[in-house]
């Protein structure tokens, strides 16, 4: 039965059983039958009447204090909790984070310097330079700490997942240049590494600079043959326009101007255009096959001139 307000008594009023029964008997009975217990603004819950003062109280709307020892020690607030003095955690304990029917909470573990954070029942990660392959931060280093996990298994390793909505970006990860410029870096649709001042979203998927595409060890390639048709690359390298320009926006040039190749057509020769929508960029193998190719004939046409 929840708490009533007593009644005010007038003197010579006769005493009821009722008015015992409301009063006392229902209003005692509330404190332990599982119903709210309010205590006003202006109220405290004592935890002990010394001259410590140990005590909980709402200091204000939708803040409450726990003082301890007539001190402060942490308070509740509706979105976040302010802990103004260490709060141990002892090693057989646990700090629940979503109550204990979640099994969401963090505790010590066993060994010392190691804190093991829970999410629903199971280990998240580990906090700690004794926790095998914890988590930890230090000296600005955030560091996935590896251990012995057994013959031929593989390292320790990070994953950062991607957006599994239908129409949702890559995983990514951002770096920060030294004047704070967002540098993010993931890998696309067709598994092409890129990097880009944005983060990767379906539409820019394929935007940014491709990283690292170009390979030229046997094992990646097949169909492999000879080819000699050195004038003919000679002839491509000759017809292609040169042009002076600068890069738009962000670059590794700045503003400097500079000449070389630039591509009009996504057809072009020495550009690679392999996926929808993505930006062309330079088919670097293809460059240097030809630039090879090239220096071949002139080698040869020299050659027959000495003769």
């Amino acid at each position: 039965m929840a708490w009533s307000t007593p009644r005010n008594w007038s003197a010579g009023e006769l005493v009821t059983a009722g008015m015992m029964n409301s009063d006392i008997r229902d209003n005692f009975n509330s404190f332990f039958d599982g119903s709210d217990l309010f205590i006003p603004a202006t109220g405290r819950l004592m935890f002990d009447g010394s001259s410590g003062h140990t005590f909980i109280d709402e200091a204000a709307n939708d803040i409450l204090r726990f003082v301890v020892g007539g001190a402060e020690n942490f308070r509740i607030l509706t979105a976040s909790c302010d802990f103004a003095q260490d709060i141990s955690l002892l090693n057989t304990k646990k700090l629940y984070l979503g109550g204990p029917g979640s099994d969401t909470y963090i505790t010590e573990a066993i060994t010392v310097n190691r804190m093991d954070f829970f999410s629903g029942g199971t280990l998240a990660f580990e906090l700690g330079p004794n926790a095998g392959a914890a988590l930890t931060w230090n000296a600005g280093t955030f560091s996935a700490n590896g251990y012995d996990r057994g013959a031929g298994l593989e390292g320790i390793g990070v994953r950062i997942a991607h957006n599994i909505n239908g129409t949702g970006g890559a995983g990514w990860i951002n770096l920060l240049q030294h004047d704070g410029t967002n540098d993010y870096f993931w890998t696309d649709t067709g598994g092409t590494f890129r990097i880009h001042s944005q983060k990767p979203t379906l539409a820019n998927d394929v935007a940014g600079i491709v990283v690292g595409t170009q390979v030229s060890w046997h094992e990646l390639k097949y169909n492999i043959e000879p080819w000699t048709n050195y004038d003919v690359a000679l002839a491509q390298v000759i017809d292609t326009p040169l042009h002076s320009f600068r890069f738009k926006g962000d670059s590794k040039y700045g503003d400097r101007l500079v000449h070389g190749l630039v591509g009009y057509s996504r057809d072009d020769w020495f550009m690679c255009n392999t996926q929808n929508k993505a930006t062309p960029v330079l088919a670097d193998s293809v460059i240097y096959g030809a630039l090879f190719a090239s220096i071949k004939a002139l080698e040869a046409r020299v050659r027959h001139l000495e003769e």
